[in-house]
């Protein structure tokens, strides 16, 4: 329908003016977030058309053109030293706030040292109170293997919920899920609300009416039985005949 197409194409303006934002933010872990984010895209071509695969290949060459016009040299420079940063185990100075974090973990590993204590916890070694830059180092450090073993066990929920709905839903839950996962790497998450609040949208997809009618139908193709064959007998006129 025409309202369809249209919100279709504010989504579609939505892809080059993601990429022109990222890249003047110089961001390098949105960056590596946005490539995993796009992978929503080959996940779900089958079911696109050839003029949609066209227009959104389209979309996405104008998107780098326009972004490498307009971003700044500074960021594109920034930018370019993802690689060599990765390569070298530096990540901006984050190995050593994590290695510390590790030390920090090993001496309270039951139950951490308390909730918004990552920093005062790692100071001695750091001279300073930095954020860990890592949510699960984050949440082992302040709750310990208990409350690591609980955020763990809901994200596998998180995954439960999403197996039960249709395969284009599931796909797109799953690439949100990673997306979030790998953009909590190098940043601090668990205090934010929207960390959350995209998990507890994943946790309730599954209960869903879309996921309740797969499942029905899934429930209702199991229980099919194949037909039996009936096999009919020729009649006593078409013996005579033959």
């Amino acid at each position: 329908s025409q309202p369809r197409r249209r919100t279709a194409r504010l989504w579609q303006a939505y892809l080059p003016l993601a990429f022109v934002a990222i890249l003047l933010t110089a961001s390098r872990g949105a960056l590596v977030t946005m490539l995993v984010a796009l992978a929503i895209i080959p996940a779900t071509q089958r079911r696109l058309r050839l003029r949609t695969k066209i227009a959104l290949f389209t979309f996405a060459l104008g998107s780098v053109v326009l972004a490498v016009v307009f971003a700044p040299e500074t960021s594109l420079e920034r930018l370019d030293t993802t690689q060599a940063d990765i390569e070298a185990g530096h990540f901006g100075g984050r190995i050593t706030i994590w290695r510390a974090g590790l030390d920090v973990a090993r001496e309270h590993p039951v139950v951490g040292v308390g909730a918004g204590a990552f920093g005062p916890a790692v100071e001695p070694a750091l001279h300073g109170a930095p954020s860990s830059h890592d949510v699960p180092l984050s949440i082992l450090v302040e709750g310990g293997v208990v409350g690591l073993s609980l955020f763990l066990a809901m994200v596998a929920a998180v995954f439960k919920s999403l197996w039960r709905l249709p395969l284009v839903q599931r796909r797109f839950g799953i690439i949100l899920l990673l997306a979030l996962a790998v953009g909590s790497i190098p940043i601090e998450w668990q205090a934010k609300k929207q960390f959350w609040f995209v998990l507890a949208l994943l946790a309730t997809a599954g209960g869903t009416p879309q996921a309740a009618a797969g499942r029905s139908r899934g429930r209702r193709w199991a229980g099919r039985q194949p037909r039996p064959v009936e096999l009919t007998q020729p009649s006593a006129g078409t013996d005579r005949a033959t």
